[in-house]
């Protein structure tokens, strides 16, 4: 789950910068069309976390994974295994003893994990406050049955094709009007709204009703939601607010297209904008209205500005941006910029190198000193490799059961998953250490090609090779091992192998 939220994070910085520099580049075309395509990156970020989680991944092994376990750490004392297979009992809770130490330390992806979490929910709750604080307001709220009123609010929603009942509250608790209500619309007007002049009511009324026709009440909740999951995104922020600037504009623009006089118009917002600086109780952080914000003056000279453009997206502006949404967040959802979880915290390498000359003794497959250290730097790198692979992939077939476990040990080490074949048939070996390391190196390698022969090995008869095919299973990520791995525990006998199908179910789930 850290790793998920690093990702998700990383990809946010991406989109948000190439969003706000296109709404840059967009500064002349109407606030409606920026706002449009403001609300899908919005969208798209909302949907981004269960996009990475419902599709396979696209690894591009540009960077070591951030949280993996290191390769090969629980796999302890392999040779006197193989030398004294009677004491298979004692080497089990000598394998689990790292394992078991570290599952009890938090690290650093853990106290990632909790501050995040922390604050999505703090904030969510605040956001969720708010509703229902304006809930209750317009519960308690009485309608306004003034006959006049309400010929002026249906006259200017036939103006503006708004259909569908809106209910018309009163409230002394706010100083200015605001829509309320994400599925069923209510508009709550200060009680003094009532002894407003005729011209100034319905100018006011369009710019509301201009949200309900829009549906503005929704995006900018989905919009606060999108904050919560991606709070520690400062970007995040900074479209957020981008986005309700946008949307007010767009609301002055679509009220200004009923042959109001600009001038007028202003001169509305800012008497508006007067009564509530008067006034204490507004409480803004449950609202947005319409003459809130530290862009005032930026909304004033874009209504007086003659040459700005105010028309309404049309149809063929909503299919672009939702296909070109589809066509990013798809491929943008799968992708990751790091290799399977196969690597410690810490370690940078692209790829994982072949064991160097100081590396232990016992941990060196017959061969590989003397590929690996004849000739020095003489010896050309690619040519090294493909060399080490043929051989390794060779000694897999050796008749000695010893030689086949230090060749797969080998393979997982060296990071090529062209080995990943050769080694899913190694699976079936003989000699249970054999089959144990093997699924190991699987782990290593990483990739979803050996997933269905690792699910298969869950019914091996050795219950130190199902142990590390369940961890296998858990570090590769595949969701087809879930419904295999429950089934598996509910069959297994093995205190430890069921340790491990757990934490393998952890880490997938």
């Amino acid at each position: 789950m850290a790793a998920l939220i690093i990702v998700i994070i990383l990809k946010s910085l991406v989109l948000l910068m190439a969003i706000l520099i296109l709404t840059w580049f967009m500064r002349r075309s109407s606030a409606a069309i920026r706002h449009l395509y403001l609300s899908a990156a919005m969208m798209v970020l909302l949907a981004l976390p269960l996009v990475s989680l419902a599709i396979p991944s696209w690894d591009m092994e540009w960077f070591s994974h951030p949280v993996a376990p290191g390769a090969g750490k629980t796999i302890v004392a392999a040779t006197e295994r193989f030398e004294t297979p009677m004491e298979s009992d004692t080497n089990k809770a000598h394998f689990q003893a790292p394992s078991s130490g570290k599952s009890s330390q938090l690290h650093w992806y853990d106290w990632i994990l909790a501050v995040w979490l922390v604050g999505a929910v703090g904030l969510l709750l605040r956001l969720l406050g708010g509703k229902f604080f304006g809930y209750r307001v317009a519960r308690k709220a009485p309608e306004i049955n003034n006959k006049d009123f309400m010929n002026t609010v249906e006259q200017v929603a036939q103006q503006l094709e708004v259909t569908g009942r809106i209910t018309i509250l009163e409230s002394n608790r706010f100083n200015v009007p605001f829509v309320s209500g994400i599925l069923r619309p209510r508009l709550i007007m200060p009680s003094h709204a009532k002894t407003w002049p005729s011209q100034r009511l319905k100018n006011i009324l369009r710019h509301e009703l201009a949200h309900v026709k829009r549906k503005d009440i929704l995006i900018q909740f989905l919009a606060r939601v999108v904050c919560c999951i991606y709070w520690v995104n400062p970007l995040v922020w900074i479209l957020e607010r981008q986005l309700f600037l946008e949307r007010e504009r767009a609301c002055d623009d679509m009220a200004l297209g009923q042959d109001i006089k600009t001038s007028e118009y202003a001169g509305h917002l800012m008497e508006v904008l007067e009564e509530m600086g008067n006034k204490t109780n507004n409480n803004l952080w449950v609202i947005t209205a319409m003459a809130e914000g530290t862009d005032f003056k930026d909304r004033i000279l874009s209504i007086l500005n003659p040459t700005a453009r105010r028309r309404s997206p049309r149809r063929m502006h909503f299919r672009a941006v939702i296909v070109l949404a589809l066509l990013f967040l798809l491929p943008f959802g799968a992708f990751s910029p790091w290799a399977a979880a196969d690597r410690p915290p810490g370690d940078n390498s692209p790829a994982r190198a072949a064991p160097g000359p100081g590396d232990r003794d016992e941990n060196k497959s017959p061969g590989e000193t003397t590929v690996k250290e004849s000739n020095g730097s003489s010896q050309n790198t690619g040519d090294q490799e493909k060399t080490q692979l043929d051989l390794f992939l060779e000694l897999l077939k050796s008749p000695s059961a010893r030689v086949r476990d230090r060749a797969a040990n080998a393979l997982g080490k060296l990071g090529d998953r062209r080995a990943v074949p050769a080694l899913i048939e190694t699976l079936k070996d003989e000699n249970a250490v054999v089959r144990e390391h093997a699924a190991s190196a699987l782990r290593d390698l990483g990739g979803r090609q050996a997933v269905p022969a690792l699910i298969e090995a869950l019914k091996d008869e050795d219950a130190v090779v199902r142990e590390h095919v369940a961890t296998a299973l858990g570090v590769l990520g595949d969701k087809r091992a879930v419904q295999p791995l429950t089934n598996a525990l509910q069959k297994e006998e093995n205190h430890v192998v069921q340790e491990h199908i757990l934490s393998a179910l952890k880490k997938l789930q």
